[in-house]
């Protein structure tokens, strides 16, 4: 099973500041991206405090819309996923509408994708590990005993000042940890993984 886990910072506001990719084929991290975009308003002073960026850092990065084919390519090798996904979908619907035009199968009809359907690291993390109350990816990495795996992979990867929480790709690292033990854990397939992110109709996604 491959997919993307992908995490943003940024909001519809300032737009798309800061990303991260991991790639994961066969149960496994296969490879790592990550890069800074130019915002498209000014950052607040709360959202400074809590990511790290500010305006004058990123002035000379480039624009995210320039990620678009890079974004593309990756969606027809694998599924995306994110932890919270609702987020990281409205941020790239926000950039990109239609993520892609299908056919279903069941029906002959066109299906418009909105870049899914979406594997949802925290809500299959709710069925595989119930009753830990708190759901963010601090407290699953600490509670599923994730935190040194995921901190040796960020000293690894990550930009040397963005190797912490609320990094893109800190936080990606972090939510692929938690979807991995989860598949590991349960034996889900990609179907039981969108079932259990609440992803309806199943028998008519096109998943590439």
């Amino acid at each position: 099973m491959d997919f993307h886990m992908i995490d943003f910072e940024g909001n519809l506001k300032s737009g798309v500041i800061e990303w991260g990719v991991v790639s994961c084929v066969n149960g496994r991290i296969a490879e790592t991206r990550t890069g800074l975009c130019r915002p498209r308003a000014p950052i607040s002073p709360r959202d400074a405090m809590i990511h790290g960026l500010r305006d004058s850092m990123l002035s000379d990065a480039p624009w995210f819309e320039e990620h678009e084919a890079a974004f593309r390519r990756l969606r027809n090798s694998g599924l995306f996923a994110a932890h919270h996904a609702s987020v990281e979908r409205n941020l790239l619907m926000d950039y990109w509408p239609v993520g892609a035009i299908n056919v279903a199968e069941s029906s002959g009809a066109m299906v418009q994708s909105d870049w899914g359907p979406w594997i949802d690291s925290r809500r299959v993390a709710r069925k595989a590990f119930r009753g830990l109350g708190d759901y963010s990816l601090e407290n699953l990495t600490g509670k599923l005993g994730l935190r040194t795996v995921v901190d040796q992979w960020a000293v690894q990867v990550c930009p040397d000042d963005r190797n912490r929480p609320h990094c893109a790709l800190y936080d990606a690292i972090a939510a692929a940890c938690v979807l991995l033990l989860c598949i590991r854990e349960t034996q889900w397939d990609v179907r039981g993984l969108l079932r259990a992110s609440g992803v309806s109709g199943l028998d008519q996604c096109m998943l590439f």
